[in-house]
């Protein structure tokens, strides 16, 4: 059984992070070492100039000083390992590898179609080595094409240019005059992409550009595990960065686009952005990354993604989904774009040096963007929506799910004439404290606002079923004439907007009906419980006594205030919905815990933020975590209680949970397998 789990794992792997290649019945291993000996190629291109299509190219460890170029179909080059195969490029030459003098043919590694059979070189493998200093201190003449004394002549680490079918894996790229690893097209040739290529598993650091540059490319790119970090020129030009980027890829054309998925990346501290969407992107997947630390320009950004001006359409389909994105001045970008999806994702903003007040997401000239279940926290406004350059640009996109909360001058900015028809629902936004923004007497405002809608804001911007409470200006603020549709919100108390504990709404707002807290009291008689969602309706909240639910998996936790049940209905299936829980004073609360019949254990920890001593959020998801029927059928059914005491168990995000999902899928089909196996080796026996 072992043995049969362990090859179906095997196998498993094999598909998901393998090139299928046609290898030649006769292919062979050409070993190389950098140690002259008569079984030993002395250097890699040696090696690489007498294989065939299918050959493996073996490589010792050890520094080998020389420029690649990769131009047969079908290789293996196969190093030691990072930091064990080096290939160091300080002051040699060529810069580039055939004639040109291109910068489309500077690689240190240049795996090119030209010169190869139809244009095109395919199904290479380079794995396993460290390549670092390309276009470092070059002899002369080349110095006189050294770029104003920093570029290091625009020397990519590893390029490939025209290339189909390219694995680059367990690598590392460092101090490339240009890129660290870039793909793209090559000079010489009529052909002017490439396409399917994987880069996984490599470190991309302290190159003088962008760490992972695609462009030029058509189909599916595959971007996994890497890292790309303090990839930028090392100063600024006229007081801006500009440059530097984690990564970055696009299309060919609109009719030649890119897709496929960059996953599970560590971006960090680049010069500019972590990782960026440009032109030609259609159905790219940015999921489960971590990016941070983009803060030394003032229109640095974590995720940016974007299509030309004049065509919106360049990008879209575009989906970006449960990435952590901290410490960036600005969060995520959408910049001319349609149809795309921002889901799950959690976002804090740091300006650094600069003012605080970008915003942690904004749509700015992008139509039909999802933005659903994102976590955001601020040192500028939350959501900003804006658009001054064309009516059929921003328009029609959704907000529902978002918790936005500590944001400064706005949770929501709305401003320019073609920001409209915009729908928020079923979103949090909590705590928003005062920033002055634009500076200048003439435009200098100054607030501290759920929602702001500036007076040059579009018109049909609708708000429905949000909870916008304990902001410290006002609730929401309308400045244009026109008035804003933002019936049944709840605005932190019973009596509405104005009302002792409610916040407050300026301009022409139409308000009413507005929404209102369910109330209990407590099942141990500390007081009353009140219990407000952003959407649907809560029903049916009833105080339980705490001995009334199993023993069996109970956390060794206090209950103070005992447990409630209550029902949320009218969502849509598979809705994620957060609740703000007001409690009676007293113990403050450390945790929420609910009983689940349906999971094993019966106990479950919610995640749950602390307000203040008194008020909690906990999120809940139709079908998932804390709903008791496991349905996605529109109705979340809930018992639960804070608890007060020494925190223990982790509490994994709602954005975690969906991440292990198919790969507890995927382990279950192998489980799966395995057993089908052992049954049919057995009835085989019998």
């Amino acid at each position: 059984m072992k043995r049969i789990l362990s090859i179906l794992l095997a196998l498993a792997l094999v598909l998901a992070f393998s090139l299928v290649m046609a290898v030649p019945a006769l292919a062979v291993v050409l070993p190389v070492h950098n140690v002259t000996q008569d079984l030993y190629y002395a250097t890699i291109q040696a090696a690489i100039d007498a294989a065939n299509p299918g050959d493996t190219i073996n490589v010792a460890a050890g520094t080998y000083t020389e420029y690649l170029h990769i131009t047969t179909d079908g290789l293996t080059i196969q190093g030691a390992g990072i930091d064990q195969s080096i290939i160091d490029l300080d002051g040699l030459t060529p810069y580039w590898h055939y004639p040109g003098a291109s910068y489309s043919s500077r690689g240190g590694v240049l795996l090119s179609g030209y010169g190869s059979s139809g244009e095109i070189v395919e199904n290479i493998i380079f794995r396993g080595f460290t390549v670092k200093n390309a276009g470092l201190n070059p002899p002369t003449p080349y110095t006189e094409f050294i770029d104003n004394g920093y570029g290091q002549d625009g020397v990519r680490g590893i390029m490939v240019g025209n290339g189909k079918n390219i694995l680059i894996q367990n690598c590392k790229v460092q101090n490339s005059g240009d890129c660290g690893i870039s793909v793209g097209k090559a000079r010489g040739t009529t052909l002017t992409q490439s396409e399917g290529v994987t880069i996984y598993n490599c470190i991309v650091v302290d190159n003088w550009e962008t760490g992972i540059s695609v462009g030029d490319y058509i189909g599916a790119i595959n971007i996994t595990n890497n890292t790309c970090s303090n990839n930028k020129i090392p100063y600024t030009v006229g007081g801006r960065e500009y440059s530097g980027k984690g990564i970055e890829v696009g299309g060919k054309s609109a009719s030649q686009s890119i897709s496929g998925l960059i996953f599970n990346n560590i971006c960090s501290n680049n010069g500019f952005e972590g990782i960026v969407l440009k032109n030609y992107a259609d159905g790219v997947t940015i999921e489960s990354n971590l990016v941070t630390g983009h803060n030394i320009d003032d229109d640095g950004a974590g995720i940016f993604f974007y299509g030309k001006s004049s065509n919106p359409a360049n990008c879209k389909n575009n989906i970006i989904k449960n990435n952590t994105v901290t410490g960036n001045i600005r969060g995520i970008v959408a910049y001319y774009a349609q149809a795309c999806t921002i889901e799950g994702n959690t976002i804090t903003t740091d300006s650094g040096s600069f003012p605080e007040g970008q915003g942690a997401m904004k749509i700015d000239n992008a139509n039909s963007i999802v933005v659903r279940d994102n976590t955001v926290s601020c040192d500028g406004t939350g959501i900003t929506v804006s658009s001054y350059d064309s009516a059929s640009n921003s328009y029609g996109n959704t907000f529902t799910g978002n918790t936005i909360t500590g944001a400064k001058f706005a949770g929501v900015l709305i401003y320019g004439p073609y920001a409209r028809d915009n729908t928020f629902t079923c979103n949090t936004i909590t705590g928003t404290t005062s920033l002055t923004l634009w500076g200048g007497t003439a435009w200098e405002e100054t607030q501290a606002d759920g929602v702001f809608l500036d007076d040059d804001a579009g018109t049909g911007n609708v708000f429905h079923g949000n909870s916008i409470y304990g902001n410290a200006g006002d609730g929401m603020e309308n400045q244009i004439t026109a008035t804003v549709d933002a019936e049944n919100n709840w605005w932190g108390c019973n009596g509405g907007p104005g009302a002792a504990g409610c916040d407050t709404v300026v301009g022409n707002v139409d308000y009413t009906p507005w929404a209102s807290a369910s109330s209990v009291t407590t099942a141990t008689g500390t007081g009353t419980a009140s219990f407000a969602a952003p959407c649907g309706s809560i029903s049916g909240l009833t105080a339980i006594p705490e001995g009334s639910l199993p023993t069996t998996g109970k956390p060794n936790l206090a209950f103070p205030h005992g447990f409630f049940s209550f029902d949320i209905t009218g969502l849509t299936p598979g809705q994620m919905v957060t609740v703000t829980i007001t409690l009676p004073t007293g113990a403050a609360p450390t945790q929420y815990w609910k009983y689940h019949p349906n999971t094993q254990g019966g106990w479950v920890q919610i995640p749950m933020t602390v307000v203040s001593p008194n008020v909690i959020r906990i999120t809940l998801v139709d079908g998932g975590l804390g709903d008791d029927d496991g349905l996605a059928n529109g109705v979340i059914v809930d018992q639960g209680a804070p608890a007060s005491g020494a925190v223990g168990w982790e509490t994994y995000p709602i954005s975690k949970v969906r991440v292990f999902l198919p790969w507890i899928a995927l382990l279950a089909a192998v489980m799966a397998g395995a057993s089908l196996l052992v049954l049919r080796r057995r009835r085989a026996q019998s």
